[in-house]
């Protein structure tokens, strides 16, 4: 789930959590090739979330770092909240979202082309943004590998997520799959 400061990706990763699903990082990701294909590797750290991210997870409220608020954000340890729900990494991913707080009342999917998905990959990848950085040639490849082997979708944050983020969550992933089911199923 790539997206700017603020477009949801914590909290869509927290409500999918919820509903049932293994995290792999909060923010940074690491992609490289193995065995000839694109992986994705987590890099241990803390979730940071908004005060009513926090709200919406009452669980996890015992695994929020005290007096740990940066920019009104608050650190999460994630393997306190879901012991056991970590993965250290996955290979080359079938889905992508690209979440987006719409402020709306409701949650939506929209399927996102190609080129718009990888357009949206790159404004999150700090790594390429370097000029001269040794190696960029070869990670837009990986990028671009990834984005044509996954179905790739906006996801439409709406207040009802905050309200009922397991269940908001797990229609939203139904959705998703369906998505990718379709996409697999053309190609």
């Amino acid at each position: 789930m790539p997206g700017g400061s603020g477009a949801g990706k914590s909290t869509l990763a927290l409500a999918l959590v919820a509903a049932g699903q293994d995290y792999l990082s909060d923010d940074a990701v690491v992609v490289a090739e193995r065995d000839g294909a694109p992986a994705v590797a987590g890099l241990p750290r803390p979730f940071h979330v908004t005060p009513s991210t926090a709200d919406a997870f009452p669980a996890a409220a015992g695994a929020l770092r005290p007096g740990s608020a940066v920019r009104g954000k608050r650190a999460l340890d994630p393997r306190r909240a879901f012991p056991g729900r970590e993965r250290a990494s996955l290979s080359r991913p079938a889905l992508i979202l690209f979440p987006r707080v719409t402020g709306r009342a409701t949650s939506g999917l929209e399927p996102l082309p190609p080129a718009e998905a990888l357009g949206a990959l790159l404004e999150s990848s700090a790594v390429l943004a370097v000029d001269g950085m040794p190696g960029v040639a070869e990670q837009l490849a990986l990028l671009r590998a990834i984005v044509d082997g996954a179905a790739c979708a906006r996801a439409e944050l709406g207040l009802d997520l905050l309200a009922h983020p397991g269940p908001v969550a797990r229609a939203l992933l139904d959705c998703a799959l369906a998505l990718a089911a379709t996409r697999l199923a053309g190609t």
